[in-house]
C-alpha cells in the first residue's frame, strides 16, 4: 500500500508514468550552496551544524538553507499543516521563511533529529496530538533520480527515512546514496520545493 501510494504522490508531483522519467524540475550548479543545511537549538539559539548532539539530547528546532540565507527554513507547507491532525502523508516539503522559533512555535517547521546508531540520522516533525504518527523527511524508497520530490511519510524506521550528513551539511539519502536534499532551481523565495538531486 505505501508503495501505490508513494507511487501516486510521485506521478502527480513530477508527471511520471508508464516508467519513463519526466524532464527534470531543475538543475543544480556545481557548488553545494543549495544543498547544505543547517539548525539552530531553540534552546538558546546556538547554531549547530546537522549531526551534532554536543550538549546532550541530540538536535531539535528549525533546518535551514545556506543557499536561500539564514531567513529560509525547510517547512512542511501551510496548505498541508493543520495541527492537531496532523500531515498528510506524502506532502512535499519545501522552504518557507523561518518563524519565531521561541519555545517550538511553530511546529511546521520543529524538526526532531534522532540518532539511527548506524552513522545515519533520521528527521521528524512534532505533532500536536498523540492520536496521529509523526512524520519523517522521506526520500521515497526506490527512486534514485534527479527531481523526486522529499516528503513527509510516517515514520517507520526504512532507508528512505535515513540521511547522513555531509561535509559542508549536505542531507544525502541513504535509500539513494549519491542523491541531496536541494532547493530546486536554487529557489530562494517561499514555496521552493525540496527534490533529491546528486549530490554536488
Amino acid at each position: 500500500m505505501r508503495s501505490l501510494r508513494k507511487s501516486a504522490a510521485l506521478i502527480a508531483a513530477t508527471g511520471l508514468a508508464g516508467g519513463v522519467v519526466a524532464a527534470c524540475p531543475g538543475v543544480a550548479s556545481a557548488t553545494q550552496a543549495n544543498q547544505a543545511w543547517a539548525g539552530t537549538q531553540n534552546s538558546n539559539g546556538i547554531w549547530n551544524y546537522l549531526g551534532n548532539t554536543s550538549g546532550g539530547g541530540g538536535f531539535r528546532g528549525q533546518i535551514r538553507n545556506f543557499h536561500a540565507g539564514s531567513g529560509m527554513c525547510l517547512s512542511v507547507p501551510d496548505s498541508a499543516f493543520n495541527p492537531p491532525f496532523g500531515v498528510p502523508s506524502g506532502a512535499q516539503v519545501e522552504l518557507d521563511g523561518c518563524q519565531n522559533d521561541a519555545n517550538h512555535a511553530d511546529t511546521s517547521q520543529d524538526w526532531i533529529q534522532s540518532d539511527n546508531g548506524d552513522g545515519s540520522w533520521s528527521y521528524s516533525i512534532l505533532l500536536t496530538s498523540d492520536l496521529v504518527q509523526d512524520e519523517c523527511l522521506d526520500s521515497l524508497a526506490g527512486h534514485h533520480y534527479d527531481g523526486s520530490p522529499v516528503e513527509v511519510w510516517p515514520c517507520n524506521g526504512d532507508s528512505a527515512q535515513k540521511w547522513t550528513i555531509g561535509p559542508g551539511g549536505e542531507l544525502q539519502s541513504v535509500d539513494a546514496p549519491g542523491f541531496c536534499a536541494d532547493a530546486t532551481n536554487w529557489g530562494t523565495t517561499n514555496g521552493t520545493p525540496i527534490q533529491l538531486w546528486r549530490c554536488t
